[in-house]
C-alpha cells in the first residue's frame, strides 16, 4: 500500500512525486504512458508569467460573435454543435467582465510568478536541465493587441512583477532587426525565461527512477474505509490518497 497513488507521470505527475519522494512520502506512478510522454514532450517550454490574462475577458463576447461568423477564426463553434456546448458557453460568456477578470488576473499571476522560484529551486536541488532568461519580446502592427499586457503587467506589479517595456519602431528595430517593416511597436518583457521540457522531464524522470511505476491503464477507482483501490490491466492497487495527474484525461478518470 502506497502513501500516495499519482495517476498521470506527465510533468504534473513526475513533479508531484519528486516533491512527495523529497518529503519521504512513499509514492505510486500509474500511466499507460511512458513517463514524461504525450503533451508534457512537446510544450514549448517558455516561462512567461507576464502572458497570465485569463481567457475570459471584457469585451471578448462580441469578438466571439464576429469570430463565429469567419471560417478561418482561431475561435469558432459550429451553430450546428452549439447545442452540446451551451452550458460551457454560458458559464464562459459570464466570466468576461471587468470584475472576474480582475479576480482571474490575480490568482494567475500569482501562481504563474511563482514559477521562476520553483524552477530555480530544482536547480539548486541538482536537477539539470537548459534554463535562459533571454526575455521575450512582443511585436505588432499597432499598440491595441498588446496594451493589455501593460495593463496586465502594471496590476500584479505587488505580486513580484518587473514592469515591462514599451518600444517604438526604432527600439523595435534595435532589439529585433529581423522585425517586419509592418510592425510599429512591441513590449519587451526583459525578465521572461524559457526551459527545455524534454530536459526537464529527463531530470524529473532520473530523480524518480526509484519512485515505484505501473505502466497499466488505471481502470477502476474505488474509494475504501481506508483509502483508494485502483485497478489496473494487471493489478489491483492501493494507496491512503490519490492525485489525478492526467493532463486532458483527468475528466475521463
Amino acid at each position: 500500500m502506497a502513501d500516495v497513488a499519482i495517476i498521470g507521470s506527465g510533468i504534473i505527475g513526475l513533479a508531484t512525486a519528486y516533491e512527495l519522494d523529497r518529503r519521504g512520502v512513499d509514492c505510486l506512478l500509474i500511466d499507460s504512458r511512458e513517463p514524461g510522454t504525450a503533451a508534457s514532450d512537446g510544450n514549448t517550454g517558455w516561462v512567461v508569467p507576464v502572458l497570465s490574462s485569463p481567457v475570459p475577458a471584457p469585451g471578448l463576447p462580441h469578438q466571439v460573435v464576429r469570430w463565429m461568423l469567419q471560417n478561418n477564426a482561431p475561435f469558432r463553434v459550429s451553430l450546428r454543435h452549439l447545442p452540446l456546448h451551451a452550458r460551457w458557453l454560458s458559464s464562459f460568456l459570464r466570466n468576461c467582465n471587468a470584475t472576474d477578470y480582475q479576480r482571474g488576473l490575480t490568482a494567475l499571476g500569482r501562481l504563474n510568478a511563482a514559477s521562476y522560484q520553483g524552477f530555480r529551486r530544482w536547480r539548486d536541488e541538482g536537477l539539470n536541465f537548459e534554463w535562459e532568461s533571454p526575455g521575450v519580446l512582443f511585436a505588432a502592427e499597432d499598440a491595441g493587441p498588446i496594451a493589455h499586457l501593460v495593463y496586465d503587467v502594471n496590476s500584479l506589479l505587488n505580486d513580484g512583477f518587473q514592469p515591462v517595456s514599451w518600444l517604438d519602431k526604432c527600439e523595435l528595430r534595435a532589439a529585433e532587426p529581423a522585425c517586419a517593416d509592418v510592425l510599429t511597436c512591441g513590449v519587451l518583457a526583459a525578465r521572461e525565461q524559457y526551459v527545455r521540457p524534454e530536459d526537464v522531464i529527463d531530470a524529473l524522470r532520473n530523480a524518480t527512477r526509484h519512485v515505484r511505476q505501473v505502466t497499466s491503464r488505471a481502470n477502476r477507482i474505488e474509494r475504501t474505509s481506508s483509502g483508494f483501490r485502483i485497478e489496473t490491466a494487471d493489478s489491483t492497487l492501493s494507496s491512503d490518497n490519490l492525485v489525478i495527474a492526467a493532463g486532458a484525461w483527468s475528466g475521463e478518470v
